[in-house]
């Protein structure tokens, strides 16, 4: 298993977005991020989403200490069918949501 902590503020900001594409996005980043630590020993299996208030919108990031994506990868990061990813250094999936929220198609 995978221990999951959520770090929610206080008083959640307001939020005006699509709530089916906004839990894709983040099923998306959840899912990315136990996938990047199922080999890890059980003791570092673990991922953390956090909310937080931002100036502009709402920041969502999920941490996970998985071994992160190979740099030569970089560039391609974000093609629509980039399936096979090599692994390096760890870090953090972050998604920021403007006030206004938009998932390109």
């Amino acid at each position: 298993g995978v221990r999951v902590r959520v770090c929610l503020p206080a008083a959640m900001p307001a939020l005006t977005a699509d709530a089916v594409q906004l839990q894709q996005v983040i099923l998306n980043l959840v899912v990315n991020a136990v996938d990047a630590v199922k080999d890890l020993p059980p003791a570092r299996r673990e991922i953390t989403l956090r909310v937080a208030d931002d100036p502009a919108g709402v920041r969502i990031a999920v941490h996970d200490d998985g071994p992160g994506i190979d740099p030569a990868h970089a560039a391609r990061l974000f093609d629509a069918f980039l399936r096979e990813i090599d692994v390096g250094p760890a870090g953090e999936s972050v998604f920021f949501i403007p006030c206004t929220f938009s998932v390109p198609e």
